[in-house]
């Protein structure tokens, strides 16, 4: 004999702990493969320059990113996030798409990058596995910095 005596205490309960521990989401490896995004995609993207359409998150190291990047990429450390969920930058969550890239599939950095931006709570995060090697490769226009120049903070679209 069931008794649904006790369902709206479990029920209660259930909820408490949720609101307690927060709406997060596991994120693995599997999630950061699904995200890839492929070169024709990130040049379409890119070429839009459309305010707020494309953030290009650069993981890699700030001397690879000073020595060349992607137009309009911006340099980001993994330690960057928090990694708690729901803990976003409203700059950044304004863009519709934030494609994370490294020097190429080998690189870890962007899966790392791209792992802890979803953790965070990021939305549309897409991985450019092939980095900036390919973007290279592929004769596509390349920015530099210049000895002792900081990178720009993105800022949130007008």
């Amino acid at each position: 004999m069931h008794s649904t005596r006790f369902l709206p205490i479990v029920t209660g309960a259930l909820g408490l702990a949720v609101a307690l521990t927060g709406c997060s989401k596991e994120f693995s490896q599997k999630d950061v493969d699904r995200s890839r995004i492929t070169l024709a995609e990130v040049r379409a993207l890119v070429e839009t320059n459309e305010p707020g359409v494309v953030l290009l998150a650069d993981a890699r190291g700030p001397k690879a990113y000073a020595a060349g990047h992607i137009p309009l990429a911006r340099n980001y450390a993994t330690s960057r996030f928090s990694g708690k969920y729901g803990e976003t930058d409203p700059a950044l969550e304004a863009f519709d798409t934030i494609v994370v890239y490294g020097d190429n599939p080998g690189s870890g950095s962007h899966s790392a990058l791209a792992l802890d931006m979803m953790s965070t709570g990021y939305k549309n995060v897409r991985t450019f596995f092939d980095g900036f090697d390919a973007w290279k490769r592929a004769g596509l226009p390349v920015e530099t910095l210049e000895a002792g120049a900081a990178p720009e903070e993105p800022k949130k679209p007008n």
